[in-house]
């Protein structure tokens, strides 16, 4: 039986298709590079609840205000926190008294801030936070409503309203991440047949060459 064998073109051919390959596969992964992966997605899952739950003494827009709330806690932890919110206050009782407006919140902060900025001869100071300053501020008051399990005490808090965002966040999150893993798949079957199919092409062009040529030397 004759052992099989490889001809010196198809031989080419191999290495040409492995060559081929590495500037693809380069190409594809520079791609998934550029999606949005599960840890990303979780990412802005937590700076929406965060940013959810700050809104509600209306600081908006600041990069890194979770941290001002919850440490250095990983968003894992920031999201189960968060979370675990509606049932805590769920059961609380209504707060006696008046509740907390987030416009008195504002008006103290901002005093505070004035007094801050004020040196020892009682002459006013430039404020080179701006309006940072007052929602750290803010943002400071929240976290203690939060760690002493008193956020129902705040003007406008609903804790069903809040527990229908939070899922709806959720919801949102999901369906990113079905997206990203999507595109994923999408981006890893173009960079595969971008690669298949020249060296298809390629093989068949290279089988057409060699049934005319045999065809001529057989004339």
């Amino acid at each position: 039986m004759r052992p099989f064998s490889l001809s010196g073109w198809q031989r080419l051919g191999i290495v040409a298709s492995v060559l081929y390959a590495i500037p693809v596969a380069l190409f594809t992964n520079l791609q998934l590079g550029g999606l949005p992966d599960e840890p990303s997605e979780k990412r802005q899952w937590a700076i929406s609840a965060v940013a959810l739950l700050a809104d509600y003494v209306d600081v908006k827009g600041e990069p890194l205000f979770e941290v001002h709330l919850f440490g250095t806690m990983s968003d894992d932890e920031v999201i189960k926190r968060i979370y675990s919110i509606p049932s805590t206050y769920h059961s609380l009782p209504a707060p006696t008294g008046a509740a907390i407006d987030p416009k008195d919140i504002e008006r103290d902060c901002q005093q505070e801030r004035k007094k801050a900025l004020v040196d020892e001869m009682g002459h006013p100071l430039f404020d080179m936070e701006g309006r940072g300053g007052v929602d750290r501020c803010k943002l400071k008051i929240l976290k203690g409503m939060i760690e002493r399990g008193r956020l129902n005490e705040l003007k406008d808090f609903n804790v069903e309203n809040f527990k229908a965002q939070l899922v709806q966040l959720e919801a949102d999150y999901r369906s990113r991440l079905e997206k990203a893993w999507k595109e994923r798949v999408e981006v890893v079957g173009i960079g595969f047949l971008a690669w298949l199919l020249p060296v298809i092409g390629a093989y068949v062009l290279g089988l057409a060459v060699g049934w005319v040529h045999r065809g001529f030397k057989v004339r």
